[in-house]
């Protein structure tokens, strides 16, 4: 495995060192004191934290800038590159970003099917033809829903 119809490869990168069980989000008020939040990533059983400065929040968005950042090293260390043997998908739509691709693959634990988010789409042309590079994520690395356990 590791090739369908219209993919060329896939491969995933998962870079555990990216992920934390706690993203401590960090910001002052107008009138100087410091604010915090933290956000959660429970499928990081270990205590590691992630402190970061939030400096451009406002203090209602400090809770916001720590789920942010947990949602963004969660994607970042689970996305999955695709090799697309075309431009446009089986819809005949060209690829784009934000869109749902569904992945059918004995090896990713997914042989029912499962959708992931295309978060990026990069575009080649060369003298064999146009292929299109897709990373994808899990949708549920941007929401509060549990990531499914074939990522945890």
């Amino acid at each position: 495995e590791g090739t369908s119809q219209g993919f060329l490869e896939y491969g995933a990168d998962f870079d555990g060192r990216k992920r934390f069980n706690s993203y401590k989000a960090i910001g002052q008020s107008p009138k100087k004191k410091d604010k915090f939040a933290i956000a959660k990533d429970d499928n990081v059983p270990k205590s590691r934290m992630l402190t970061f400065k939030a400096d451009d929040t406002t203090t209602g968005d400090i809770k916001k800038a720590a789920e942010w950042k947990r949602s963004s090293q969660v994607a970042e260390a689970l996305t999955l590159g695709f090799n697309a043997t075309s431009w446009y998908g089986p819809n005949g739509l060209q690829w784009q970003e934000n869109t749902i691709l569904t992945v059918v693959s004995k090896t990713l634990s997914v042989e029912k099917g499962f959708d992931f988010l295309i978060t990026r789409v990069n575009f080649k042309q060369s003298n064999s033809g146009k292929t299109a590079q897709l990373s994808i994520v899990p949708p549920q690395t941007f929401t509060d829903d549990p990531i499914p356990d074939i990522f945890a």
